[in-house]
């Protein structure tokens, strides 16, 4: 949804910024605008206002002896399985669907200036523009959150050089995260059996902190136990997350899956619980969930 009118356009003042991304082929450097958080230096993380738009500027620079092509484009943020922000193309067998909860993709709200296509000659700098052009209701208020991507691709090779430049606009005031249990499932690849749980987070905040799955069966007995300590979900995303250790086996019967996660930065806590039961049919496994959640956040 893109509002028919922008009221203003901003250009914040710049100043150069110590830290870049490199890769072997290619280097990115942004220029931090004033409105930068202070704490953040290898990418953009800006606190923005509702229909205000602001020019970013990245330096590219060619490190290699030969001419180099370069294509940008934007990509939304993400969460992969098990807990991972990405702001590339999702890769084929990725289990990836947009949540519901996206009001303001990033890819409606960051365009690109002058040519996607840069050719750059050995040790060539140039430097490009891109921008938040502010298409938000005036009541909106969290973080949109994508990637300005950048690629080569040789001809006579297929693996690609990509570098993503995280852009965190930070509309207004920050938001918390929340994180709901949507759903259980059971699914066996390569013979090997999973317990998989739907996790959304339908707020436009970031989570990073851990999380911990815990599988007790109807004795009250731990069974399995998963810790993910270093988990990061997307604003408004949803991802399967892997909750039985591996060489676990489950047997017909019931069971209870508790998900326990905690945000590092806030200290906010999650305790969910569903009640889960197993059922075999020959080889095949399938898990009946009770649809109502058990458990709540607290702070």
């Amino acid at each position: 949804f893109i509002l028919g009118v922008i009221s203003c356009m901003v250009i914040v003042p710049a100043e150069p910024v110590a830290a870049a991304q490199a890769s072997a082929e290619f280097e990115l450097t942004p220029i931090l605008p004033k409105n930068q958080l202070p704490q953040v230096r290898s990418h953009f993380s800006l606190n923005v206002r509702p229909q205000q738009v602001q020019a970013l500027q990245v330096v590219v620079t060619n490190l290699t002896d030969h001419k180099l092509t370069v294509y940008q484009s934007t990509g939304n943020a993400f969460t992969k399985t098990n807990g991972d922000i990405s702001t590339k193309h999702p890769q084929a067998g990725e289990a990836f669907k947009a949540d519901s909860s996206l009001k303001y993709p990033f890819v409606n709200s960051f365009r690109i200036s002058g040519p996607k296509k840069l050719t750059l000659m050995p040790h060539e700098h140039v430097t490009v523009t891109g921008s938040f052009i502010g298409n938000v209701d005036l009541r909106f208020a969290g973080l949109i959150m994508g990637g300005w991507n950048f690629t080569t691709q040789h001809d006579h090779e297929r693996v690609a050089t990509n570098q993503s430049m995280w852009v965190d606009l930070h509309v207004t005031k920050h938001i918390q995260p929340n994180i709901i249990l949507q759903g259980v499932t059971v699914a066996n690849n390569d013979h090997h059996e999973k317990l998989v749980a739907r996790i959304q987070n339908p707020l436009p905040g970031l989570f990073h902190g851990f999380i911990n799955a815990t599988v007790i069966n109807d004795k009250k007995q731990i069974v399995s136990q998963v810790e993910y300590p270093q988990m990061q979900i997307a604003p408004n995303s949803n991802f399967d997350l892997y909750v039985l250790a591996s060489g676990v086996h489950l047997q017909s019967g019931k069971y209870t899956l508790k998900v326990d996660a905690e945000n590092a930065l806030s200290k906010q806590q999650w305790h969910l619980a569903r009640q889960l039961t197993i059922a075999k049919n020959g080889h095949r496994q399938a898990v009946t969930a009770d649809n109502k959640q058990i458990g709540r956040a607290s702070c």
